[in-house]
């Protein structure tokens, strides 16, 4: 059964290793390392004229602690929330990713695999002009009135059935 693992997570700030200072590179006195991976992929075994299609797909949302961290004495529950939301956005596109893999159809393997490598790349700049407009936005979660929209609008998708980057705020 397709699936998207760790989709629901809620962070703690025991999930980010604390520092003293940000660094030096850093706009911000939290990051958040996110990513997801195709755990799991069954692909139709193709009979002579039939497309080969993903019959099911699973993909894990994960957080890398090594990369994620917070100014010690900066922690707060709106910069917990703003985290959150970077989080969420990842499940979204992974979400993005799995159903797009389940409408993938191609003539060969090959097409197929090329078909999938594209769709990556597709979703991963969506992801990344998605978390850029966050960022502008909530100004790094300081701007309390659109951390809220945004908030508000990743919950609402992340509990329907609209589950993809493209029902995020412009």
């Amino acid at each position: 059964m397709s699936d998207v693992i760790h989709y629901y997570r809620t962070l703690k700030w025991s999930d980010f290793r604390e520092i003293s200072d940000r660094p030096s590179w850093a706009n911000e006195v939290a990051q958040i390392d996110t990513g997801a991976s195709i755990t799991s992929l069954k692909v139709s075994k193709s009979k002579s004229g039939s497309p080969h299609t993903i019959l099911d797909a699973t993909i894990t949302v994960t957080m890398n602690r090594n990369n994620s961290w917070v100014v010690r004495d900066q922690k707060s529950d709106s910069l917990l929330k703003h985290e959150q939301g970077h989080y969420n956005l990842q499940a979204i596109a992974a979400w993005d990713l799995k159903n797009g893999l389940l409408n993938l159809s191609a003539n060969s393997a090959s097409e197929l695999s090329s078909q999938k490598k594209s769709l990556l790349s597709t979703i991963q700049s969506k992801l990344e002009n998605v978390k850029d407009r966050y960022e502008a936005q909530t100004q790094h979660g300081k701007l309390f009135g659109a951390q809220a929209t945004w908030s508000n609008r990743i919950s609402e998708i992340m509990n329907t059935d609209s589950l993809t980057l493209d029902n995020l705020p412009l």
